[in-house]
């Protein structure tokens, strides 16, 4: 059986600094330093942004998967915190993959019982696109879930 894939487009450009313009669809993002490492401070890194997508695929996924379930999502909080092997981007060593450990800090203001939110755990990791493409990539990816209510 064949699998069909959808496609995107993504364009970049880049005057030969650390800035970077980026389209896709009817949107534009950018990608920039810190001013410390030569850049103008005008947009996320890209390894910044890269965990900012793994945070905004897993609420994405949070939000498809209760509305499977017949959940109704109030709300979803994500910290993201990662430690980045520094060697590979100052030229100083080869790193392979540079993020070791992603650390995600979940709450989810729902009504879920307990068995929900396992399954919903078990398809976040099986389903979300960024989560699968860093963990074969060799991150460890560790969940703190919360679930908060504000009804009675």
């Amino acid at each position: 059986m064949s699998t069909k894939l959808t496609q995107f487009n993504v364009k970049s450009h880049s005057e030969g600094k650390m800035r970077v313009d980026l389209d896709m669809r009817d949107l534009t993002m950018i990608l920039d330093e810190p001013s410390e490492f030569g850049g103008t401070n005008q947009g996320a890194t890209p390894v910044e942004a890269a965990v900012a997508a793994l945070s905004g695929c897993v609420s994405i996924m949070i939000s498809l998967i209760a509305k499977r379930q017949g959940i109704t999502v109030n709300g979803v909080d994500i910290n993201a915190d990662f430690d980045l092997d520094m060697r590979g981007v100052m030229f100083v060593a080869e790193t392979g993959n540079p993020f070791k450990e992603i650390r995600l800090s979940i709450i989810l203001d729902a009504d879920i019982s307990p068995s929900q939110l396992a399954e919903m755990q078990q398809q976040v990791r099986q389903y979300c696109p960024l989560h699968s493409l860093f963990v074969q990539a060799g991150t460890e990816i560790v969940e703190e879930w919360s679930v908060i209510s504000n009804q009675s």
